[in-house]
C-alpha cells in the first residue's frame, strides 16, 4: 500500500523538527553552540499570520524554535477533521408517505418524511459511497435503493429527487359482520373424527 503524498509531507515535517531539536541539543552538549552568546540584534524573529511574533537574541535558541515549529506545524496539519453533517433531501410520492422509511447507511438509524412525503434531515457520514434504502411497505418493489458517490455530494446536500411507488399490492379487505354466518351452538368436539 503506498502512502499518500500528504502523509509523507507531515511526517518528514515532524521528523525534521525533530532533527533540529535533537541537533540543538548535541550541538550544546558538544560546547559548538552555547547559550551564554548573545548578540545585540535579533538572532531569530519567527512571525505567524501577524498574531502571534516570536524574537530571541540568543542563536542556539533559534534551532530549538525552528524545530519545535516544525513539530507543531505537523501536530497541527495531521490532527483530525471534524466530520461534516449531511442533509437528505428528497419528496416520497406515495398514498402515505410517513409509512415510508429511509434507511441511509453510514451507521446511522433510519429516516422518516414528514407526513406531507417531504424528507429533511441530518446525518454525520464519514465515507466516500452512501447507500439509502427507501421502504414502503405494500408497494411492489417494497424497496428502491440509490447509491451516492461522494462526487454527488453539493455542498453538504445530498439530493434523493422524486421517489414514487407506483404498484400497491392488494390490501386486505375490509370485514363486513352481515356476511359472517353464526354457527350451531352444540359443536362436536375437535377429536372427532369426520362424518361422509
Amino acid at each position: 500500500m503506498t502512502m499518500p503524498t500528504f502523509d509523507i509531507i507531515v511526517i518528514l515535517g515532524g521528523i525534521c523538527g525533530l532533527l533540529m531539536v535533537l541537533g540543538g541539543m548535541i550541538l550544546l552538549y558538544r560546547g559548538n553552540i552555547t547559550l551564554s552568546q548573545t548578540s545585540k540584534d535579533d538572532a531569530v524573529s519567527l512571525e505567524f499570520r501577524k498574531m502571534i511574533k516570536i524574537s530571541t537574541h540568543y542563536p542556539a535558541l533559534g534551532l530549538f524554535v525552528i524545530g519545535l515549529a516544525f513539530v507543531l506545524a505537523s501536530a497541527y496539519i495531521c490532527r483530525p477533521k471534524e466530520v461534516q453533517p449531511l442533509t437528505i433531501k428528497g419528496h416520497i410520492n406515495t398514498a402515505d408517505p410517513s409509512s415510508v422509511t429511509i434507511f441511509v447507511y453510514t451507521g446511522h438509524g433510519g429516516l422518516r418524511p414528514l407526513t406531507d412525503g417531504n424528507i429533511d434531515d441530518i446525518v454525520f457520514p464519514n465515507l466516500k459511497l452512501l447507500k439509502v434504502d427507501i421502504n414502503a411497505p405494500g408497494y411492489d418493489p417494497p424497496t428502491i435503493t440509490k447509491t451516492i458517490e461522494s462526487s454527488d455530494i453539493k455542498k453538504g446536500t445530498v439530493s434523493l429527487g422524486e421517489i414514487t411507488f407506483l404498484n400497491k399490492k392488494v390490501e386486505m379487505p375490509q370485514i363486513n359482520q352481515g356476511n359472517i354466518v353464526p354457527v350451531k351452538e352444540n359443536l362436536p368436539p375437535l377429536t372427532t373424527s369426520g362424518k361422509f
